[in-house]
């Protein structure tokens, strides 16, 4: 269950349908209770930390955080498998 929200919330993103920072939380809640240890994943979670939607001084933007959300997302597949 957990997964299947954490992908769709993923694609969401992805295709900006939802890049609130709301979003963007679950996604790193998601992701910090799934427990995966991997370097993109945890470069993803601190990304997220500095998120806002179009970006700014210090901060990242939605095109910043969906580059490293596909890398995510390539490694989440793998580890379903």
């Amino acid at each position: 269950m957990k997964l299947t929200t954490l992908n769709d919330r993923i694609q969401n993103f992805i295709e900006k349908k939802d890049i609130s920072i709301k979003n963007a939380q679950e996604i790193d809640f998601l992701l910090n209770n799934l427990g995966i240890d991997n370097e993109v994943i945890d470069d993803l979670i601190l990304m997220i930390a500095l998120y806002v939607p179009g970006g700014g001084d210090f901060l990242l933007d939605e095109d910043q955080i969906i580059i490293q959300l596909n890398k995510a997302k390539k490694i989440l597949e793998i580890s379903q498998n």
